[in-house]
């Protein structure tokens, strides 16, 4: 059966109970067991999808939405940055002021 669905899946879980009906185990407990090792494997994986698809989501919005927010506030601040320094005494009036910085024309 598992040659001809060609499953790797399958091919495993036959294995599996080949290998358990040989050790003397009792069919009805390896199929019980095998069928809720298959379910929750089967959450597991759905599980991680939708994980991937959640950081996937949040990656595109960064870029869709986030970026071009984060570029107009930046503008914004140059612009503020501009209209303060043009508030700003020129360089004869504050020889004397320490300042760590000094503002030339942009």
């Amino acid at each position: 059966m598992s040659e001809r669905i060609g499953s790797e899946k399958i091919s495993k879980i036959i294995l599996l109970i080949i290998s358990g009906l040989k050790a003397g185990g009792n069919i009805s407990e390896l199929l019980e067991e095998t069928a809720a090792s298959m379910r929750e494997k089967e959450f597991i994986e759905k599980r991680a999808t939708s994980n991937i698809l959640m950081y996937v989501i949040f990656i595109f919005f960064a870029i869709g939405v986030g970026a071009p927010v984060l570029f107009a506030l930046s503008s914004i601040l140059v612009e503020v940055i501009v209209s303060l320094s043009s508030q700003v005494p020129s360089g004869a009036a504050t020889a004397g002021l320490n300042t760590p910085f000094s503002f030339n024309e942009i």
